[in-house]
């Protein structure tokens, strides 16, 4: 069995809205449940490692133990292998009828698996037709639990019944037309495992991505652009909650992240409108996040008077992003994204869904990048500060493309070599972003009434930080490329 849902993240009153609110969908009538679930695991988390997920769950007196696989991280639609067997009690049963997991761990792994962390939720179930398709609406909340830590769960979750995939995306934005509700990237499971990690506050950087030389580009896309999605929900979920300084740097990373894979693969893109839109929507969204963190790299840089003043100008434009991030537009750019991702046409577009090998698509777009380093670093000493931040993004995008597709170039020669080009792009990003933050310096000090020459380094400072840049790009186009170590 496949169970295909769709995750919202939303708060208590949105349940509310949804329920009671008729005119939001034609639902069938509304049951309440009550579901305690327990998660089991190894101490060092041997089936999460392998894409398995193990739990109990309990409701009226009934016990079903389920087993959960996926490929991988999910963003918003979830896509799952799923097994369930009737318990007597809340006992695991891991019998050849239980699932795959006593076929591929032995007993040195099943014999170690233990409770790890339970969620109580009370659950409110309807079912609703759209486009053709059968729809279960799950309303959750309720709490994670693990000893004395606790961790709110509330979610919608948009099970599929019988029907496309498509139909919950359409429910989806039809949700967020109306309820405060955000496209939602993480499972039950994810969230107890944070718990137990003690990792409910901190920024999330960016993870691995699993690429395979036999995939097509469009799915290679696809793959990158759900990874970069995921990363920012995360991190704009924690801003919202928190509003972090590194939750700012790691949610416009994400994007600037998300918008290079939009440039890397844009071949295969030119012709869909709907593209073009969502890329422009995605510079409308990063320039949303750019007054906060122009504020949190100053604020260091200044005296004990101007960092006061300046802390009460952050918690302002931290209200106003927060307002942009509530707005409509906003939540739904996430699910549009998503929507696009899974059934787009450029989906099946002649050009992306070739069996033309991804490894020689990332070449050529690693070559382009490369080569267009090496024209703009021309003259460095005396490139204009809009040049030296046209290269410094030139150099993003090769940062980025490089951990994107390095997955495609095995071997320690390639590994090597991949190794000494980011040591090299991460000084030119270090060096010409200090320089980039130098010419925007005066601006932001007349902006917010700083004195500038507190803030603004002497010429000499510059000619050091060129001269150090110079010599990284020279490092970075002596260094051979990883992505040719087979050549």
């Amino acid at each position: 069995m496949i169970e295909v849902e769709l995750k919202l993240e939303c708060e208590t009153s949105d349940l509310g809205l949804l329920v009671d609110d008729g005119t939001i969908m034609a639902a069938d009538g509304w049951t309440r449940r009550q579901l305690r679930a327990t998660y089991f695991d190894t101490a060092e988390r041997r089936l999460a490692g392998e894409g398995f997920v193990l739990r109990v769950r309990s409701e009226d007196g009934r016990f079903v133990q389920t087993v959960k696989a996926a490929s991988g991280p999910s963003t918003g639609l979830f896509a799952r292998g799923e097994w369930e067997k009737p318990l007597n009690d809340e006992r695991l049963s891991l019998t050849e009828d239980a699932g795959p997991l006593i076929s591929l761990f032995g007993p040195d792994v099943l014999d170690r698996i233990r409770p790890l962390f339970t969620t109580d939720v009370t659950r409110q179930i309807a079912r609703c037709d759209v486009d053709d398709a059968r729809i279960e609406i799950a309303a959750d909340h309720g709490t994670v639990l693990s000893g004395e830590r606790r961790l709110p769960l509330c979610e919608i979750e948009l099970e599929l019944v019988e029907g496309e995939p498509a139909a919950l995306l359409t429910l989806a934005r039809r949700l967020a037309e109306r309820c405060n509700v955000r496209l939602g990237v993480e499972s039950k499971s994810d969230r107890g495992f944070r718990l137990i990690d003690h990792k409910l506050e901190g920024a999330i950087r960016a993870e691995p991505i699993r690429l395979s030389r036999d995939m097509a580009p469009n799915d290679a896309f696809a793959t990158i652009a759900a990874s970069c999605l995921r990363i920012y929900r995360l991190n704009e979920s924690r801003f919202l909650a928190q509003g972090g300084v590194d939750h700012v740097h790691q949610a416009r990373i994400a994007l600037r992240r998300l918008r290079s894979a939009f440039w890397i693969f844009s071949p295969l893109l030119r012709s869909d409108a709907t593209g073009t839109q969502l890329a422009d929507d995605l510079r409308w969204l990063t320039a949303q996040w750019s007054d906060l963190r122009q504020i949190d790299v100053l604020l260091p840089r200044l005296d004990e008077g101007d960092r006061i003043r300046l802390t009460a100008l952050r918690a302002d434009a931290a209200a106003s992003l927060r307002s942009v991030l509530d707005d409509r537009r906003a939540r739904l750019l996430p699910l549009r994204l998503v929507e696009w991702l899974t059934v787009g046409d450029w989906r099946t577009d002649a050009a992306g869904s070739t069996s033309e090998a991804i490894a020689l698509f990332a070449a050529e777009r690693l070559d382009k990048l490369r080569r267009r380093i090496k024209r703009h670093s021309k003259g460095l000493a005396k490139l204009a500060p809009e040049d030296l931040h046209r290269l410094r993004k030139d150099g993003k995008k090769l940062r980025y493309a490089s951990e994107f597709f390095v997955a495609l170039y095995p071997g320690r020669k390639a590994r090597t070599r991949m190794e000494d080009m980011l040591a090299a792009l991460e000084d030119i990003q270090d060096l010409l972003g200090a320089l980039n933050d130098e010419s925007d310096a005066k601006a932001l000090a007349e902006r917010w009434d700083i004195a500038w020459t507190d803030v603004v380094r002497s010429p000499d400072w510059r000619r050091k930080k060129l001269s150090k840049a110079r010599k990284a790009i020279a490092r970075l186009l002596d260094t051979k490329r990883f992505w040719r170590a087979a050549d």
